[in-house]
Order: C-alpha cells, then sequence, then structure tokens
C-alpha cells in the first residue's frame, strides 16, 4: 500500500521511430502481443520479470529465449529498459490469503503475518526485469517508474496476482488499475493507495499484497482504507 488513476488497450500493430542509447533511429511495428505487454507494464503493474513474460505470451520449450530476443528488440526501440534486481525467489500466489467485504469480520492479520514472513526467507538472487520508458508511456497514455531495489520483491508478487487474473479471469483483469495509475489519476483525495483496485459493475476491490514489513497495524490500516471507502478487498 502506497503512499502519495480508464485505461486504454489497444489492438492493432503500429510503427514508431525510437532512439536507442547510442543514437542510432530504429524502427519496430508492434504486434498485438506487444501492445498488450506494453499496457500491463504502464497501466497494471510497476515491472514483469523475463520469466513472468515467457511463461504468459510464448509457449513451448524456446519460451523463454523468445521472450528474451523480443524485449531486447522493444529494448532497443525505446519501449521497455532492462533491469537486473535483486528480488526473493518468487513465490506461486495461487489464492488469496483473505478476502473480505462490508458485513464481514476483520480477517486475522496477527496469523496472515505469520504466514507471510516464510516466503520473504527464500534465497535472494538477481532477476531480470523489464519496466516501463517515458516512449511506452506516451503509447499507451499510461505511466512509468523505475522501481526502488527494496520493493521489487513486492512488486514482482503484485505482478504476479495481475498475470494470474489475467490468465484465468482477462475480462475481469482489463478492469485493474495498478499503483502508479492510481497514484497519477486518483481513487478519492487520500494519501494512501492500494497495490491495484479493480472497478468492475459498480464495485470496487482493492488488492495488496503483503510484503516483508508489513504489521498488524499496516494491515489495520488498509482495512480501515478500505471499509471508509466501500471497497472489498484481498490480500495475498
Amino acid at each position: 500500500m502506497a503512499e502519495h488513476a480508464t485505461t486504454k488497450m489497444w489492438t492493432k500493430p503500429d510503427q514508431l521511430t525510437a532512439i536507442d542509447r547510442q543514437g542510432s533511429a530504429l524502427r519496430i511495428q508492434l504486434t498485438a502481443r506487444d501492445v498488450i505487454i506494453l499496457d500491463a507494464i504502464t497501466h497494471r503493474v510497476k515491472l514483469l520479470s523475463l520469466p513472468q513474460i515467457a511463461r504468459t505470451w510464448w509457449k513451448g520449450s524456446r519460451a523463454i529465449m523468445q521472450a528474451r530476443k523480443r524485449i531486447r528488440q522493444l529494448a532497443l526501440a525505446g519501449y521497455l529498459e532492462r533491469l537486473q534486481l535483486f528480488t526473493n525467489q518468487e513465490v506461486m500466489l495461487l489464492a488469496p490469503l483473505a478476502t473480505w467485504h462490508s458485513g464481514m469480520a476483520v480477517p486475522d492479520f496477527s496469523t496472515i503475518v505469520r504466514l507471510t514472513r516464510t516466503r520473504w526467507e527464500l534465497p535472494i538472487r538477481s532477476t531480470a526485469c523489464v519496466v516501463a520508458t517515458s516512449v511506452s508511456a506516451v503509447r499507451t497514455g499510461g505511466s512509468y517508474r523505475i522501481p526502488r531495489n527494496s520493493e521489487a520483491t513486492h512488486d514482482l508478487h503484485v505482478a504476479q496476482v495481475y498475470l494470474h487474473k489475467l490468465r484465468q479471469a482477462p475480462r475481469y483483469a482489463e478492469k485493474w488499475s495498478g499503483e502508479m495509475e492510481l497514484l497519477t489519476r486518483d481513487i478519492a483525495p487520500c494519501d494512501k493507495v492500494p497495490d491495484a483496485l479493480i472497478r468492475q459493475a459498480g464495485r470496487c476491490t482493492a488488492v495488496e499484497v503483503v510484503g516483508e514489513s508489513y504489521s498488524v497495524t499496516k494491515l489495520m490500516a488498509f482495512h480501515e482504507f478500505c471499509s471508509r471507502r466501500s471497497f472489498t478487498y484481498e490480500l495475498w
């Protein structure tokens, strides 16, 4: 939950001239898959890892190689920036730890904090990631920010939750607005936003990945934030 916002989905290929770091003019034709990836990185999440991209948008034994090649082309064209970030090993998050809506009892935050502490004890490794650039942000009407290395593990898992929803319920995932989207557009006058907000059928669901530093006090503040705004929420 960060302190201090409709998204666009492009479907047609496009051409744009960009300049790489050596100053060479490049021209690249965006595919439908490219624009979906750019939409994700500028509207939904702060970063994506190369393995996440490969398993979501490529198939087969050569998926990681094919994804790496295309990401390199998109980076040379200025649409993406490639980074090596130190993160904990990715944990597969398959379902929320808790869900809440008005009228329900408050979740057992003590148990949630205790359970999630173990997920951040896995080894730290260098992870190949990509983030958006000003070129991709202009292209999609979204936003971008270089992530803090201290938040990289958390951001990696927020991306995983988004990709899980994209696979399971694509139309639901289209309603997902990421933290940067919320900060730049606003959900209400306030100084905090959740990791993501899903707006659908007149209902708002806040999504929060419980990070390493989260305490019962921080989760209670998140609960009160959602309760005041009549948001349902999911804790992952």
